[in-house]
């Protein structure tokens, strides 16, 4: 080889290397403003990017906003670069099979033993009435980042019917939960004075996950149980705070309500929250009765990987998306497609094939605003919520005027009593996962930026 011809070969590697670094430096932002458009869907496999730093002072508003740029740009090169679903799937999948051995030692290990107990003999020799079937699960742990453990449940029901899913406990101390229950109870009461004050109803529905229902000590032993801390909650409200919550009483509602692979409630599930929501508001100060689905749908051809796959990169179940129609009447959307929009794109086959888009996410979508036209109840809801609100926003909606929904992450400071007052609000509704709630799971509850005089 000539030194001629060497100087050439290098000269391609160094143009090909710096064609390749161009592409993924234009790729990633260009992506991303595409998902912020509308024209692609957001691709989610765990990596959530926080601020490093929040600065308190004089120059306090600048240097955040500095770090939101910074955070911004980790983001983008992060999540939104080519090929990344991709590469965190194959790495995850050889982590878990590298790491199956020593998982199924420690599920072993943190198994709950009972041991065989002879049948009960009654006073005729006879053996007792038979106790209630338990059903058999086995949890086998998957991975753990720094908001969660997760595991793989496999579930028989007393007739052998089997099911799995994926669920999730809280990774945080006794102390941390505390200090965040504590701190939100005070942010919900500030709320409740705000609504004391302009003569609003005030409704808080936590939406209670695995880790506080009372099989969860069943299913997972080693796991602690929140339950106390939402009694907590209910406790220490304010008089004018109308309250219920989304219970699960037995593991096949689990099973039932919720999807297999993710956290959030299906169609089934959505259902029975905005019914109990309806009882809850219509037991204070009745406004219309609780609207049935026309038809629910269950699209197999849509293969949805929950949160609990993706944030894992354990692909080994998808669910189908779900979703009702409730046959609503003609309304208008701000920042968002009304539902039957969505249902007809979703049946017509217009939704991603990608293993790394939510379906939940991108189907309900967080809908600012909704307004029925038709309606003339003199009502007006402001729904203060998250994820989980956006399943059901949208028929609860139906019941008002106009509803605005308030998402929790929202960084945006919004001076509550003069929302009130310029937007007619009548009624109030604290929606929101209770993991959020309790534990502040995705580091976003941002209630401190809903000012209160």
């Amino acid at each position: 080889m000539t030194k001629n011809q060497g100087s050439l070969q290098n000269r391609i590697f160094i143009a090909v290397c710096a064609a390749f670094l161009l592409f993924v430096l234009l790729w990633a932002p260009c992506h991303r403003l595409a998902v912020k458009l509308g024209f692609a869907e957001y691709r989610e496999m765990g990596n959530i990017i926080e601020n490093e730093t929040a600065h308190e002072g004089f120059l306090a508003p600048v240097l955040n906003r500095i770090e939101d740029g910074k955070t911004l740009l980790r983001e983008t090169y992060i999540n939104y670069l080519p090929g990344y679903v991709e590469a965190v799937t194959a790495w995850r999948d050889a982590e878990f099979k590298l790491n199956s051995g020593s998982n199924a030692l420690l599920t072993r290990l943190a198994e709950k033993k009972t041991p065989d107990e002879p049948p009960i003999i009654g006073d005729g020799g006879e053996a007792a009435e038979a106790l209630p079937f338990k059903p058999v699960v086995i949890a086998d742990f998957i991975t753990q980042d720094d908001t969660h453990r997760y595991y793989d449940f496999h579930y028989i029901d007393e007739n052998g019917n089997e099911a799995a899913f994926l669920d999730r406990g809280v990774n945080r101390t006794a102390a941390q939960i505390q200090a965040m229950t504590e701190q939100n109870l005070g942010h919900i009461n500030r709320i409740a004075d705000v609504c004391a004050g302009y003569d609003v109803n005030c409704f808080l529905f936590p939406c209670l996950r695995v880790s506080e229902c009372d099989f969860w000590a069943d299913i997972a032993p080693t796991e602690p149980n929140l339950r106390k801390y939402v009694d907590y909650i209910f406790d220490g409200v304010r008089e004018n705070v109308h309250y219920s919550y989304f219970d699960m009483p037995t593991l096949q509602h689990r099973v039932d309500w919720v999807y297999a692979t993710d956290h959030h409630w299906n169609a089934t599930g959505a259902h029975e929250g905005y019914t109990r929501v309806m009882d809850l508001i219509n037991g204070v100060d009745y406004i219309s009765e609780v609207k049935q689905p026309i038809k629910s749908y269950s699209l197999t051809t849509c293969h949805f990987y929950g949160s609990c796959a993706r944030r894992t990169g354990y692909m080994k179940y998808y669910d189908p998306m779900t979703f009702n129609d409730y046959g609503l009447p003609y309304h208008r959307t701000t920042n968002g497609a009304p539902l039957y929009d969505k249902i007809e794109q979703y049946l017509c086959g217009m939704f991603s094939r990608d293993s790394g888009v939510g379906h939940y996410e991108a189907f309900n979508g967080a809908v600012t605003k909704f307004v029925f036209p038709e309606n003339k109840t003199g009502r007006n809801l402001l729904i203060i919520t998250d994820s989980f609100g956006e399943a059901v926003n949208e028929v609860i909606a139906s019941h008002f005027d106009t509803t605005h929904c308030r998402y929790i992450w929202n960084k945006d400071r919004m001076n509550l009593n003069d929302f009130i007052e310029d937007n007619n609000i009548t009624d109030l509704l604290i929606l929101q996962l209770t993991n959020r709630l309790l534990a502040d799971v995705a580091n976003d509850c941002r209630f401190d930026a809903i000012i209160t005089e």
